[in-house]
């Protein structure tokens, strides 16, 4: 019997070591690809606002390319989120079965829980080690204290990021086609800013 109990235990331990590096994996390769398309992506900015001489042609077929990459980028971090929280629910399962089994065959030991504590909880107790400090900062560490409180998703920023991509390349790919009455109306209101080196 103990040597079988010892043999699931160790199943299980595998299970959860999998899914916990799985987990790792998925967050860093989310990071790693939102980085790869960012740079394809600059470099691609680049190209169009460094053109000197105007090629409506060239410029058309960056920002159909911007498009098609900034679209792609979208889904992979969509999809990259998803996997991410995949592998969150699997690591957690893995855990609760670990600790159902441990507890089960081995009463004394003190499970240490990393994914199964109450996420209420332990979100109430970061949110008032935070609000704790409110009182003794000024307004800009304040100003901080309440982004942070707000709770961003790091994970979602990709998408976000990548849907602004997006609509800033159908933008000028709408420019490069001469949408006059568009982008005359806008030109009545943003100015820009011009730079001149001979000071003419």
């Amino acid at each position: 019997m103990s040597s079988q109990v010892n043999s699931k235990l160790k199943a299980l331990q595998r299970v959860y070591e999998i899914s916990v590096n799985t987990r790792n994996f998925e967050i860093t390769q989310l990071t790693n690809r939102n980085n790869y398309y960012m740079l394809f992506q600059g470099v691609l900015l680049a190209a169009v606002f460094s053109n000197q001489a105007s090629k409506p042609l060239v410029e058309f077929l960056i920002c159909l390319a911007g498009i098609g990459v900034s679209y792609n980028h979208v889904k992979v971090a969509s999809g990259a989120k998803f996997w991410q929280e995949y592998w969150e629910f699997q690591a957690s399962e893995a855990e609760k079965a670990l600790k159902n089994y441990t507890i089960e065959h081995y009463a004394d030991y003190d499970f240490t829980d990393l994914f199964n504590l109450d996420s209420d909880v332990m979100k109430n107790k970061v949110r008032d080690r935070f609000k704790a400090d409110l009182a003794h900062q000024n307004w800009l560490d304040k100003t901080y204290t309440k982004l942070i409180l707000s709770k961003a998703s790091v994970s979602r920023a990709p998408i976000y990021t990548a849907v602004v991509l997006l609509i800033c390349w159908i933008a000028l790919s709408l420019h490069t086609l001469e949408w006059v009455w568009f982008f005359e109306l806008l030109n009545k209101f943003i100015v820009g800013h011009f730079f001149n080196p001979k000071g003419e």
